[in-house]
């Protein structure tokens, strides 16, 4: 029997499946309902999960991944001060957007009968996410986001028994909520722009460090602290920072203008360094203390900090530990940690590494060619053997052609790692203007990530410590320096401080792209591809033929690789 597990109601829903202690398949909402971080009732992924599973009958057990009353207190106690009128309104949106019962809407929405619904803790989902789909048996799981019910970080011992809390940090100490903060205040989404925060801290200097230090600090006994008195979390503010954040730091950005890089915009760029070193060195110092007090060996990370490539990439320098980062570290990722809890049984019996991220839809050849008759188009190729496709698709990348690539299961996380990708040759000097500019339609100064046959990752790259098919790398979640002989061959990947969030392509878990790869680097003695995730600007990753057609026709991509299907534009 089978367990299910969701994450819902306040960002990036998502559901997942496992069986026998397997991540058998998960999805996002937002793939199906084109809702960026859709926070609705997965009723999409659910259904796919469900089918996958071969009907409700075969589900076990369906588990929430929070405890909601328990969140309801931290929001009433911390919003009270505020006064009554927001608490009224808190609970009105609550009741709107059901939240009050999440076992209730799951079991109206599921029509699932007696199926037991059960619940686990947020920080429990994250780092059973983590440690159960590591290669290790013992390891230090260390979970850090914004906050789940009451807390913001946990670190935890995970060993053949099971998960073990050893400490926590609660709200409003939160190094992920600083981070958010700043997002906000350089002009950018919460929930959204923190990656974009990290690609811009490489171009200021880390001048705002020190006061950043005084607002928020690591204490010995690994709990966070973050001075209030410069915070604005209400529900209804309109930023989470106050007049004294603004007297200590200077006027936000908020003219809702796309961030260029300029002399103008040099502040925020700095602050953007300041709070990306500050992270690092909290992180740094947290696994360091941690690891004088515990001499692990192994170091699992997860919750949306864990994202944090930059940070992953130092903590890879310092240590020299093996280290395991859960492709999906965000909330989406909660649902495969609910699950396995809930199949905690089998887990314990048969701990299975994660495998792969490609858990989610696969279309078939002719699902894809009803969907391209349906858009009248004429101008395409079928492939009937998968080499001769991927011998055409590297031979128009070689020629500098930038292409969708729409391929088997697709990734479950936010990155995409070979099977709904947008990918270029990494040599062009120009290929990331174009891409940014003309094909996803974002800002300029955002990089682009070096997908790399794994066998030659050492000799481009200063990768520190064990690389493997379950390392940070594998996933795109470490960012490291590119050689510097390498820097000017591959300018589309390079950062402007000569780093890259490089994805290491192992043969038997990317056997597709991998053969990809490997076909342009017989045509051109580079075994590297830009890749970046095949969605537009404000969309999420496209989820269907559907997605992938509109996008293709809605940008400047030159062709279209649908599995066996390739397709062009009529010039």
């Amino acid at each position: 029997m089978a367990t299910l597990g969701l994450s819902f109601g306040f960002h990036d829903s998502a559901a997942a499946l496992v069986d026998g202690g397997e991540v058998v398949c998960a999805e996002h909402e937002e793939r199906f309902s084109r809702i960026k971080n859709d926070y609705r009732f997965p009723i999409n992924s659910a259904n796919f999960c469900i089918e996958t599973a071969g009907g409700l009958n075969n589900i076990d057990k369906i588990v929430y991944y929070e405890d909601t009353f328990l969140k309801l207190d931290r929001i009433i106690k911390t919003q009270f001060k505020t006064g009554i009128g927001n608490l009224v309104e808190l609970f009105w949106q609550w009741n709107r957007n059901n939240k009050f019962f999440p076992k209730r809407l799951i079991r109206d929405k599921l029509a699932i009968g007696s199926i037991p619904v059960v619940n686990c803790s947020h920080h429990h989902a994250h780092a059973a996410s983590a440690y159960y789909c590591s290669p290790f048996q013992e390891a230090l799981v260390v979970t850090i986001d914004g906050v789940g019910e009451w807390e913001t970080s946990t670190i935890w011992k995970g060993d053949g028994d099971g998960l073990f809390k050893l400490h926590s940090s609660e709200y409003p100490n939160s190094l992920g909520l600083l981070y958010s903060v700043v997002t906000s205040y350089v002009g950018f989404e919460i929930n959204e722009g923190e990656y974009k925060l990290m690609g811009l801290a490489a171009y200021g200097e880390p001048i705002y460090y020190d006061k950043l230090k005084k607002i928020f600090k690591l204490h010995k006994d690994f709990q966070f602290k973050l001075d209030e008195n410069f915070f604005d979390f209400a529900p209804k503010s309109m930023f989470p920072f106050n007049e004294s954040f603004i007297e200590l730091f200077g006027p936000p950005k908020n003219d809702g203008a796309d961030f260029v890089v300029s002399k103008d915009t040099k502040r925020f760029c700095d602050m953007a360094a300041s709070v990306q070193k500050l992270t690092e060195n909290v992180i740094i110092t947290l696994v360091g203390n941690l690891y004088k007090k515990y001499g692990f060996s192994n170091l699992c990370l997860a919750g949306g900090v864990a994202l944090n490539s930059l940070a992953n990439g130092k903590i890879r320098e310092e240590f020299s530990c093996d280290m395991f980062v859960q492709p999906a570290a965000g909330d989406a990722g909660c649902a495969i940690g609910a699950a396995l809890i809930g199949d905690m049984e089998n887990v314990l019996i048969n701990k299975n590494v994660l495998g792969s991220p490609l858990l989610g839809k696969q279309w078939s050849n002719e699902e894809v060619l009803a969907v391209i008759k349906s858009f009248n188009i004429s101008d395409f190729i079928h492939f009937q053997d998968e080499n001769e496709m991927i011998e055409a698709a590297a031979m128009v990348l070689e020629e500098k052609k930038i292409i969708g690539w729409f391929n088997g299961k697709s990734e479950f996380g936010p990155r995409a790692l070979g099977s709904r990708s947008i990918l270029a040759d990494p040599r062009g000097k120009e290929t990331k203007n174009i891409v940014n500019s003309k094909i996803k339609f974002r800002e300029n100064f955002r990089p682009f990530a070096p997908a790399i046959l794994e066998e030659y990752a050492f000799e481009y790259f200063d990768l520190k410590g064990q690389i493997g098919s379950e390392s940070p790398e594998a996933y795109m979640l470490s960012i490291t320096s590119v050689k510097k002989k390498y820097q000017e061959i591959l300018p589309a990947v390079t950062h402007v401080d000569g780093t890259a969030r490089i994805q290491i392509v192992n043969k038997k878990k990317y056997p597709m792209f991998y053969k990809l790869i490997k076909s342009f680097f017989t045509k051109t003695g580079i075994p590297i591809l830009l890749n970046t995730s095949f969605n537009l600007r404000g969309e999420p990753i496209v989820g269907s033929p559907t997605n992938a057609i509109n996008s293709f026709y809605s940008s400047n991509l030159d062709y279209l690789f649908i599995e066996n299907y390739q397709i062009s534009k009529k010039l």
